[in-house]
């Protein structure tokens, strides 16, 4: 019993000690076709993650149905806690797919906008923080969900480019993160080079805190980077596989990360449920390190691990 126990512990110890006494949780998610696939049904999955991740943002990606945000809302986020959250109202199409959630205790929603992109749109989030030390202070989040294929990467290239194009013309030294599924397969794929690449304008460039670079796809040297797919087996809307593929990000701008204002918390950056076992297999296969129920709740609610970072207020805030 107590070697069984010491991991389990290990696991929220790094939920805990990652994030400062102050700190915004910032979280992404593919929803996996919600509600098209099992409707409903996997709603406890989502609930139980959630739950425990608790975050203060959360943006999804791959909601097929303008009424599946208010279910999600109202049948997730707000089942145990109501009223907690709201969302950014979306139309969803086959153009959209995005959508944004946010407590309404520490967030205020300023304002959003749709950046027409291949595939699918990019969405822009305004918002500012309501309490806490970075009470004030005002940032942007970027939903993005590029084109998956292992063969034409031309079309996330030509949507990486306009996200790039139109962070650059942001302010210098303005507070940003882009959250989403880029569907990259290595850090050399043209699309990740002209998100996180130096160019002449950079006041556009994103970071990945994590910082390692390589061939994620398959490559067991990467197995805590994975976040799709959950399941072994494909069915039902769920991809197959296991866990092999690095597709689901947080990226941050160089303002997150020069200790001043707002900054990311070195060391918070966690795929949830990923304890790098599951290499090629279903996310609740043994052996395991979180506890089952969440794993079983990880292999219901989606074929995509949920990302989740925090950004602390820094220092004296400078910026708004």
């Amino acid at each position: 019993m107590k070697n069984k126990l010491i991991p389990v512990l290990w696991v929220f110890a790094i939920l805990a000690a990652a994030a400062p006494a102050w700190a915004i949780k910032v979280a992404t998610w593919d929803i996996m076709g919600y509600p098209k696939y099992g409707g409903s049904a996997r709603d406890s999955g989502f609930r139980l993650v959630l739950n425990r991740l608790n975050p203060d943002i959360l943006t999804v990606q791959g909601m097929t149905e303008t009424g599946g945000v208010t279910s999600f809302l109202d049948n997730v986020l707000n089942f145990s806690k109501p009223s907690a959250y709201a969302s950014a109202y979306l139309k969803i199409d086959k153009s959209n797919d995005i959508v944004l959630y946010y407590k309404k205790n520490t967030i205020s929603f300023l304002s959003q906008k749709t950046i027409p992109a291949a595939y699918l749109n990019i969405m822009e989030y305004v918002l500012k923080i309501k309490s806490g030390s970075g009470q004030g202070t005002t940032f942007r989040i970027y939903g993005i969900h590029l084109f998956y294929s292992s063969t034409t990467p031309a079309n996330r290239e030509k949507a990486a480019r306009t996200l790039r194009n139109y962070l650059n013309t942001l302010p210098a030294d303005s507070l940003f993160l882009v959250c989403g599924n880029l569907n990259v397969f290595k850090s050399s794929e043209k699309a990740y080079k002209t998100l996180t690449g130096s160019e002449s304008d950079n006041d556009g460039r994103l970071f990945d805190p994590v910082n390692r670079p390589g061939e994620w796809h398959d490559n067991t040297s990467f197995a805590s980077l994975h976040t799709q797919s959950t399941h072994k087996n494909p069915g039902g809307g769920y991809a197959g596989g296991g866990l092999d593929d690095r597709f689901d990000f947080i990226l941050v701008s160089q303002a997150l990360l020069d200790g001043i204002a707002l900054d990311y918390s070195k060391g918070s950056y966690l795929v949830y449920g990923n304890d790098e076992k599951h290499f090629n297999k279903s996310i609740n296969d043994t052996p395991y390190t979180y506890p089952k129920t969440v794993l079983d709740a990880l292999y219901l609610a989606s074929d995509h691990l949920p990302v989740v970072i925090s950004i602390a207020a820094i220092g004296k805030l400078s910026k708004n």
